[in-house]
């Protein structure tokens, strides 16, 4: 009977395991789209402002061809050749 109560707290264990860390990836994924859908908002105000954009999060540039130098850039603490 022991091994049978360890054996079901063990599956129950892993089940809640489970369905925890999928609970955690939606709400993760939940914020990254909010984030994504703030930063397109505030990258077309911007362009729109005429101010040069910043390179979007996931690092591909921001869609321009253009590159906006970060500050260690900017100060001439990278060296971009």
């Amino acid at each position: 009977m022991d091994q049978l109560r360890a054996e079901l707290r063990a599956e129950l264990g892993s089940e809640l395991r489970a369905e925890l860390r999928q609970e955690v990836l939606r709400d993760v994924n939940d914020e990254i789209t909010q984030l994504k859908n703030q930063y397109a908002t505030v990258a077309a105000y911007m362009k729109s402002a005429g101010h040069p954009l910043p390179p979007s999060p996931n690092g591909a540039g921001n869609g321009d061809g253009d590159h906006t130098p970060s500050l260690m850039e900017h100060n001439g603490q990278v060296d971009r050749t």
